[in-house]
């Protein structure tokens, strides 16, 4: 979001008010003393009232724009993910998160990029204030939005990521501005208060405009439109604007991109690029997948053929090793197995705050659950470890195709596990 800087005296309201009162003394006191003659003491408190005016009013609308802020901030992040979105020490996983910004720019997304830009500044044929983003799991929706919000500050255009639950509330926020502002919803599928939203939306008449970005816009976007009101689903477009396809179907591509991946990590490591070569899957993978392995090549400095597969496989091994390290630091002595279990727990079930959070791992196995001081220890670990969505008190904000890949081959290879996330589910909150 782009914030103007105005003239001292628009910063400094309280300053105008101070030196209008000093005029006002020194008009009436210099009158009353016979220092000047009537017609300058008129002068003099003439110009100190139109300046207290001028302050008074100055103030209100100072103190309207704190509280305008303060409701944005409320409703509205900076980003995809949590307010301080920075990588959490030398985790590869989340450096992998968009926001992190490691690999640059594709540049064979700018066609998709100016479209959304162009649409986001009202330059585009589409009138319509709500735009649809599409594509598979890992294709780059996030960066794409993430790209585009850095145009949009150049250009300083007010945007912002509505929180989640908190969207009618981003809605009347935008409204406030006066003026055309953005906002940004990631994962729009999941978001409950959605349809709150685009009513709220349909409501104003204000320059606001709304990206949603999902994997696909198929039933659940019809049967969300059908249950608006008609006035607005009429600002909704029926099927996505930008749809992203794979970004390289080619060997020969997809081992440049692997390349030029593997360039960036290294210098957000400061290692050597990956002297590895790609063997590319026999179906193109999406970019997230080709920066994990290029990632984790970078980091381990290795030789010869490596595979994407492979490549996912030894991210999570080390995130393992390094979740091992790190509790072991913060005084807790578990398995890797029952780390694991913490960590699926986080990242499928989350949780509102630290009590919560307690009674969620005491459903799972291998914890220390009858020892409550070691519960609320792993549980301030979990929050620790990565960054977490904004808002939320667990909630790991990590890249989602390879969390949801990680979590679904544990859940296949532990029947104890899987019980537990569906009791964890079914229990009542605390």
């Amino acid at each position: 979001m782009t914030n103007g800087q105005g003239r001292w005296w628009r910063r400094h309201p309280g300053a105008l008010a101070a030196m209008s009162g000093v005029l006002m003394t020194a008009g009436a006191g210099s009158a009353l003393a016979g220092f000047v003659p009537w017609w300058l003491a008129l002068v003099l408190g003439l110009s100190s009232g139109l300046l207290t005016a001028a302050g008074t009013a100055l103030w209100e609308r100072h103190a309207a724009g704190v509280a305008r802020r303060a409701a944005w901030l409320n409703a509205v992040a900076e980003g995809p993910g949590p307010d301080d979105a920075a990588a959490r020490g030398n985790s590869v996983l989340a450096a992998l998160n968009p926001e992190e910004r490691v690999v640059g720019f594709n540049r064979l997304r700018d066609g998709e990029l100016r479209a959304l830009l162009g649409w986001c500044q009202g330059t585009g044929p589409d009138a319509r204030r709500v735009t649809l983003v599409s594509g598979a799991p890992g294709a780059g929706k996030t960066r794409l939005l993430v790209e585009c919000a850095d145009r949009l500050t150049r250009a300083e255009t007010v945007h912002g990521w509505a929180r989640r639950d908190r969207e009618a509330a981003a809605v009347a926020a935008a409204v406030a501005w006066e003026r055309p502002v953005v906002l940004f919803v990631d994962d729009a599928d999941t978001r409950p208060a959605l349809p709150a939203l685009l009513a709220d939306l349909a409501a104003t008449d204000a320059e606001v405009r709304v990206v949603l970005a999902a994997r696909e816009f198929g039933e659940w976007w019809a049967r969300l439109r059908a249950g608006l009101p008609r006035e607005a689903a009429r600002e909704l477009p029926p099927a996505a604007d930008v749809v992203l396809g794979p970004l390289a179907t080619t060997a020969q591509d997809q081992a440049q991109l692997f390349d030029q991946a593997g360039r960036y990590f290294a210098r957000r490591f400061h290692t050597a690029p990956p002297a590895a070569t790609l063997t590319p899957p026999h179906h193109p993978a999406q970019p997230l997948m080709l920066h994990a392995a290029a990632a984790v090549a970078t980091v381990r400095g290795q030789t010869g053929q490596v595979t994407v597969d492979d490549g996912v496989r030894r991210l999570f091994a080390d995130e393992e090793s390094w979740w091992e390290r790190s509790a072991a630091e913060a005084g807790l002595t578990l398995s890797r197995s029952a780390l694991r279990s913490a960590i699926v727990a986080a990242t499928v079930l989350g949780a509102r705050d630290l009590d919560e959070a307690v009674a969620l791992l005491g459903h799972f196995p291998g914890l220390p659950r009858h020892n409550p001081d070691a519960m609320r220890r792993l549980a301030e670990w979990l929050r620790e470890s990565y960054p977490q969505r904004a808002g939320v008190w667990l909630d790991p904000h990590l890249p989602a195709r390879l969390v949801e890949r990680y979590v679904a081959d544990q859940l296949a290879a532990s029947p104890p596990l899987r019980a537990a996330v569906v009791a964890a589910a079914l229990a009542p909150a605390p």
